[in-house]
């Protein structure tokens, strides 16, 4: 009887453990999945969880090296390994624990990965959300997608964290036709460029949120010297303004997966609740997200918002020009940074109806200019026409641009411009190139010109451009409220 009671016992006591050694087996976050991309030549950071003070051995196929580390007191664990140069040669990575358990990552290749994050023309799919909002060429770029085998996707779950979460949820997945039409239509512009200049596999992490504030994509502890920011922990809200969830949940637990850069798409959802503080906070955001990966000046590449009729849907009036001016501002005075102009790309049958233009192509192959000409050295212009200086001549006002190239397109039907004198009344005006970075702006009602604007209002269009078909970014000359 008493060799059945303790052989009970026995049994009991494994059953009992068994769920605590299933749970502290080693484990990988979503991200680490078959199909994604690791950033070539470089320290590349493997982390997950497993039983604290056991031992996780891990390597990488390409040049067959193994890294070890201990589990943490926490259950957690980190590595780095050492990754060689882009090719399209699919690797694996092995990852074991003291116990034997073992996770295969398949189908790893190595090439350039970049987070794109923002709201919902960041979130837009190549799909495009139909019938209201369409995305040019969409089937084209989908039936394409077996052209392009080295780009994948991770279009990370939207989750919201009351504090920062150790993990995000989504899967790496290949370039197909029926992966595709899912993906991000910028992103996915972004890699198509990048990939047929570099030959070298994309990878692309997606955390976007569609009607999101900055501030939700902003740690608390950057946000604490505003005012009127305003915080939501319920993860299960609709509220698109609350500070930090996103951060949380969508940004933080990807920190240590080793980039090449970023792209943001962003800014609609803060002209409702303009307060002037746009700027300030867009550099916020690049320093901590910066210092969150911890390798030096990422670059960050950003577009700016679209011309749309805002103040039909309640914005307060003339906002969405400030944010433009406040994002031309970031991109131009912090580091490593770059800002596509979209007011060429808004068809005019969108302004009133459509906050996401339909043609995301030429935002992708535009952000994808930056990235060659400052990250890989292949050309030498990426930015459009910038407003230098306005001197007056008499009647008219001359107009001298910035980041011109080889010069403006010749044009003779300038539109966008406006011109006030003293009384500040602004009047549609005429312009004329003068000189390759030089523009001459009149109107008859203003004898004598004190400010020049141009496109910038809610939703005017531009078409002065430069010789490399980049748009001149909208300006004023003024600082009237």
């Amino acid at each position: 009887m008493k060799r059945f009671v303790n052989w009970m016992w026995s049994i009991g006591l494994i059953i009992f453990m068994l769920p605590l050694n299933v749970g502290a087996q080693v484990h990988l976050p979503e991200i680490f999945s078959d199909n994604m991309v690791l950033q070539q030549e470089s320290k590349v950071k493997i982390w997950g969880t497993g039983t604290p003070q056991t031992t996780i051995s891990v390597t990488g196929s390409w040049n067959n090296e193994t890294v070890q580390a201990k589990v943490g007191a926490n259950g957690k664990w980190i590595v780095e390994l050492q990754t060689i140069k882009a090719s399209y040669t699919p690797y694996y990575i092995d990852v074991k624990d003291d116990a034997g358990i073992s996770i295969r990552i398949s189908n790893v290749l190595l090439g350039e990965v970049w987070l794109c994050s923002g709201q919902s023309n960041m979130e837009m799919p190549v799909r495009g959300w139909l019938p209201d909002c369409p995305i040019d060429y969409a089937d084209q770029i989908a039936q394409s997608s077996t052209s392009f085998p080295g780009i994948r996707c991770v279009m990370v779950k939207e989750i919201k964290g009351a504090k920062p979460l150790d993990e995000c949820k989504g899967t790496w997945q290949l370039s197909t036709p029926e992966n595709v039409p899912d993906f991000s239509a910028v992103a996915y512009a972004f890699a198509m460029h990048l990939n047929q200049n570099l030959n070298v596999p994309i990878g692309l992490i997606v955390s976007a949120w569609g009607g999101t504030n900055i501030e939700g994509w902003m740690p608390e502890s950057y946000l604490q010297k505003y005012k009127n920011v305003h915080y939501n922990y319920d993860v299960n809200s609709n509220d698109g303004a609350a500070a930090s969830v996103l951060y949380n949940g969508m940004i933080y637990p990807l920190k240590n997966y080793t980039l090449k850069g970023f792209l943001w798409y962003q800014g609609e959802a803060n002209v409702w609740g303009w307060d002037g503080t746009y700027y300030q906070k867009q550099k916020d955001l690049i320093e901590c997200w910066r210092k969150d990966w911890n390798l030096g000046e990422l670059p960050f590449y950003m577009v700016e918002i679209a011309p749309f009729s805002y103040p039909l849907y309640g914005a307060p009036a003339n906002c969405s020009p400030l944010i433009r001016e406040e994002q031309l501002k970031a991109a131009l005075t912090i580091p490593h940074c770059g800002l596509v102009s979209t007011n060429d790309l808004t068809k005019e049958t969108e302004i009133a109806v459509n906050i996401h233009p339909s043609n995301k192509l030429l935002v992708g192959y535009r952000l994808c200019r930056f990235a060659l000409t400052k990250d890989y050295g292949r050309i030498s212009e990426c930015w459009g026409p910038t407003y230098q200086t306005m001197k007056v001549n008499g009647s008219k006002a001359v107009i001298t641009f910035d980041h011109v190239g080889k010069g403006l397109i010749p044009n003779s039907n300038i539109i966008g411009f406006e011109i006030a004198g003293n009384d500040r009344t602004f009047y549609p005006a005429k312009a004329r190139i003068i000189d390759k970075d030089k523009v001459e702006v009149y109107a008859d009602e203003v004898r004598t010109p004190v400010a020049v604007r141009y496109c910038f209002s809610v939703a005017q269009l531009g078409n002065l451009m430069s010789i490399t078909t980049f748009p001149v970014y909208p300006f004023r000359t003024d600082n009237w409220k």
